[in-house]
């Protein structure tokens, strides 16, 4: 590698696996060990916490949470997929992943459930099986054993190690693909509902400028100075 600078990241920052040292010094399956190692010291302890009284806040706070996005998402996801996938598909494949998640993983804090990026693939996933005339359930099933063989690989390999060149700037990357992906969305919703009825593309529109402007407002109102900080 030499003199070879790399674009992004510092590979020094976390020098232990990959990067410089090449494919050949990565130390399979170092990562999983790791972190099973650091489970198995306080897996009982995970569970015994769990069944005490002051759990029970905390547990009904996370239900509501991790419930919130299934339900709309998956709402979301019944209409741009004609019902193919819905709400108690995302609600059971949530729960049974997210349960076998916390009882295995290294790290069962990981809150395992639909995103933006989600929707946004199933969607186009979805208009790209219609487009072919393919079974939209099959591919999608596919799509997830390929995904979770990579990732098998991945994990084994440690691939994790390789986050230290990723800058600010891959984030910033992902965000706007997320942030043009509602956007155009919803401008496509709009010039949907101008062909519809009367006047409805006209509420439409009033309706979604209306609400982009009370998110600026409401997002800026903890930095004004009215009511108390806690209200605020």
């Amino acid at each position: 590698f030499g003199s070879f600078v790399w674009p992004t990241g510092d590979p020094r920052a976390n020098p232990s696996v990959g990067g410089r040292r090449g494919l050949r010094s990565v130390q399979w399956g170092r990562g999983i060990s790791d972190d099973a190692s650091r489970r198995l010291a306080c897996y009982a302890s995970d569970w015994r916490d769990g069944l005490t009284p002051k759990s029970c806040a905390a547990i009904t706070f996370l239900w509501f949470a991790c419930l919130a996005p299934v339900l709309a998402f998956g709402g979301a996801m019944s209409v741009l997929t004609d019902g193919a996938m819905g709400v108690p598909e995302v609600i059971l494949s949530r729960g049974v992943c997210g349960m076998a998640h916390a009882a295995a993983a290294g790290q069962p804090m990981t809150f395992l459930g639909p995103t933006g990026l989600t929707l946004a693939f199933t969607t186009a996933l979805y208009a790209y099986c219609s487009a072919l005339s393919l079974p939209f359930l099959p591919m999608y099933a596919w799509v997830g054993m390929w995904t979770s063989g990579m990732l098998l690989a991945a994990s084994v390999a440690n691939l994790s190690g390789l986050i230290r060149y990723c800058t600010r700037f891959t984030e910033d990357v992902f965000n706007f693909l997320l942030a043009f992906n509602y956007v155009a969305e919803a401008c496509r919703s709009i010039r949907a509902s101008f062909t519809g009825l009367a006047g409805s593309g006209f509420l439409a529109l009033n309706t979604a400028g209306l609400t982009a402007w009370l998110c600026q407002a409401t997002a800026a109102f903890r930095s004004k100075r009215y009511l108390s900080p806690m209200a605020r």
